[in-house]
């Protein structure tokens, strides 16, 4: 054991009561899974501990509050971690997420390391340049429905963009009457009124009766809160859309 270290016992021996006098049993590290089928709004836990880790089971992303729900939100995914903030009142928020979970562990001085993947030396500089996506995609979106003028399809809501978005890949096949018109694949706040309303991440001039193909020249990160839409300034005769994403 080097310099500075503390043995086992010297670690969790003090630690035998919380604040509120019940005995806490020593080395406590318990877990709690959380469904976010549902949407959550400062969904209550009465967990007590100083330490927070969500394992590589967790497949959704939760925004937690200690304590009391005057506290910012505070976004954690699979990895994530507090340690050394004493709580006895967990709150979770989160958009529905059908079929993830949040598989949390919670106890008093545990220690965690954010856990990196098997292969994360191998293809790590790969990745910083660009040439092996980091984030592989989570969702694939299809619509072969044909917008009306100034129509617009929603792909992500900006409640479920909690993180951000990366979108990996867009591809579209449109077929419409109008010259000199425009449609984009765009994010804003709110819905767009334009092509250009907003972060436009895609755009296309139209021709008339011309089949036109559009793809994403390369990924692009959304900031969170943002939604996800295509938009359509000519009415649409016939399209084939596709694009694919990852909720971060």
């Amino acid at each position: 054991m080097g310099p500075g270290e503390r043995t086992y016992h010297e670690q969790v021996d003090p630690i035998t009561r919380d604040k509120r006098a019940d005995v806490i049993p020593r080395s406590a590290l318990r877990r709690q899974q959380i469904k976010l089928d549902n949407a959550l709004v400062a969904q209550p836990f009465r967990i007590r501990g100083d330490v927070i880790f969500l394992d590589r089971n967790s497949t959704g992303i939760i925004q937690v509050q200690l304590n009391n729900t005057s506290e910012d939100l505070l976004p954690m995914g699979s990895g994530d971690s507090i340690a050394g903030l004493p709580f006895e009142d967990f709150f979770v928020t989160s958009a529905a997420q059908p079929g993830l979970i949040a598989n949390m562990w919670y106890g008093y001085s545990a220690r965690f390391r954010t856990f990196l993947v098997a292969n994360d030396i191998i293809d790590r500089a790969a990745r910083q340049l660009g040439l092996i996506e980091a984030n592989p995609y989570g969702v694939s979106f299809k619509s072969t429905v044909a917008l009306g003028a100034n129509g617009v399809e929603n792909i992500v809501a900006a409640a479920a963009n909690l993180n951000g978005i990366r979108l990996l890949d867009v591809q579209e096949i449109e077929n419409n009457t109008v010259a000199g018109a425009s449609t984009s694949v765009l994010s804003k706040a709110t819905a767009p009124a334009t092509s250009i309303d907003g972060d436009v991440h895609l755009m296309n001039i139209t021709f008339i009766g011309s089949t036109q193909l559009r793809s994403l020249p390369f990924p692009t990160k959304i900031p969170s809160g943002l939604r996800l839409d295509r938009f359509s300034a000519p009415p649409e005769t016939s399209v084939i859309f596709c694009a694919k994403y990852t909720l971060l």
